[in-house]
C-alpha cells in the first residue's frame, strides 16, 4: 500500500494519505528528537533536531528521520516496501531510514545538498536494507475433464473400386 503526507515545519501534517507513516513525539517532550548526525564520520559528536515517522513496512517498524526546522517544507511519498520519493523540499537537505533501534539503513541528500536529483547513501556500517518476500506461486487448479460423451461411431462405408474400362455384360442366350 502508499502512503503520502506533506510535512511543513517539525510538526505539520497535511494531505496525509495511509497509515504507514506515523509522526512520533520523543519522550522527553518537545516536537523534534535530537539525533546524531548519521552523515558525520568524525569523532566528535554532533547532534541535530529531527521530525522522525514511525513506518510500517514489511511486517516491521522502521524510523524515517527528516532534519527538520520550522521552516522545512518537503512532501514524502512511501510505497509500502521501504522505497521514498521526496518532492518539493525546502529547508531540508537529509533524511534517513533506520531500524526500529536507530540503526542506520541508508540515508538520502536531498537537491539543497546533492545539487540535483534525491541522492540516496549506503553507509558502509548500515545494515542491510530488507527485501520484501516474494509472492507464493498460486497454484493452477487442475483441469477439469469435459463430461463424458457416449461416443458414437457410425460404421464404415464400404469402398467400391471402379473400373478404368466399362465392363460389358455378356448377353445371355436366348
Amino acid at each position: 500500500m502508499a502512503d503520502s503526507l506533506i510535512l511543513t515545519g517539525v510538526k505539520g501534517i497535511s494531505k496525509h494519505v495511509g497509515d504507514e507513516l506515523m509522526l512520533t513525539r520523543p519522550k522527553r517532550g518537545g516536537d523534534t528528537h535530537k539525533l546524531k548526525e548519521w552523515w558525520h564520520g568524525t569523532n566528535g559528536t554532533q547532534y541535530v533536531d529531527c521530525s522522525v515517522f514511525n513506518v510500517t513496512a514489511l511486517g516491521d517498524t522502521f524510523k524515517l528521520a527528516v532534519a527538520s526546522t520550522n521552516g522545512t517544507f518537503v512532501r514524502v511519498e512511501h510505497d509500502g516496501k521501504l522505497n521514498f520519493n521526496f518532492y518539493s523540499s525546502r529547508s531540508v537537505s537529509r533524511i534517513a531510514l533506520f531500524t526500529k533501534d536507530f540503526e542506520i539503513i541508508e540515508h538520502y541528500v536531498l537537491p539543497s545538498m546533492s545539487g540535483g536529483k534525491v541522492m540516496t547513501v549506503k553507509p558502509a556500517n548500515a545494515v542491510a536494507k530488507p527485501v520484501p518476500a516474494k509472492p507464493k506461486p498460486v497454484p493452477q487448479p487442475a483441469p477439469v475433464a469435459a463430461d463424458k460423451k457416449e461416443e458414437t461411431t457410425t460404421p464404415a462405408i464400404p469402398v467400391v473400386k471402379l473400373a478404368k474400362k466399362a465392363v460389358k455384360k455378356k448377353k445371355a442366350d436366348s
